[in-house]
């Protein structure tokens, strides 16, 4: 979804549609500006070995604007779930008020500050609601295993980096950063 546009979920992705429609649903219940958000979508799914995770490892947070972004947006609201191995997320303060995000590295912070007696990992096939600072990590298979993982983020930021993939159903041509 692009600002000022409806949704599109290309057909190859259509097995995801009623889990799609309860996001879209609640989202616009919870956000009056939702028009004028983008909304992107992930599925990822693979194999994974043991002692690996699916996604990327250690604790981190997905809404770190650094420098780029001077003028800060409101933090992304991120919807997910996983047929497995779900996403640990840390029920506990972290104190990042010493830090600048364009001079310090903000992970590493926060994992040298994360608990694990607060980890809390979201049980198979729940839809977890979070926002783009909430901390947390990939979990590590315990065997080898095949992991379907689906996020969308409804954000205010255009991602147009190197490497993002496109949806060939929206006309867009942004010169990637």
């Amino acid at each position: 979804k692009m600002p000022g546009t409806g949704f599109k979920v290309p057909e190859e992705l259509a097995q995801f549609r009623e889990f799609l429609q309860k996001i879209i649903d609640h989202e616009a219940a919870v956000n009056p500006e939702l028009d004028r958000y983008y909304a992107y979508l992930t599925v990822d799914q693979k194999d994974v070995e043991a002692g690996t995770t699916h996604r990327r490892p250690g604790v981190h947070i997905d809404g770190v604007q650094g420098a780029r972004y001077p003028v800060k947006l409101p933090p992304e609201h991120l919807y997910s779930a996983s047929d497995a191995l779900g996403t640990v997320f840390y029920d506990q303060a972290f104190d990042l008020g010493r830090l600048d995000p364009a001079k310090h590295h903000v992970h590493a912070e926060l994992e040298r500050q994360a608990k694990e007696e607060n980890a809390r990992a979201v049980p198979e096939y729940q839809i977890a609601f979070w926002d783009s600072y909430s901390v947390h990590r990939a979990d590590v298979a315990l065997e080898p295993l095949r992991r379907t993982f689906i996020r969308v983020e409804f954000s205010r930021k255009k991602y147009d980096s190197v490497g993002d993939t496109h949806n060939p159903l929206f006309d867009y041509d942004w010169e990637p950063v």
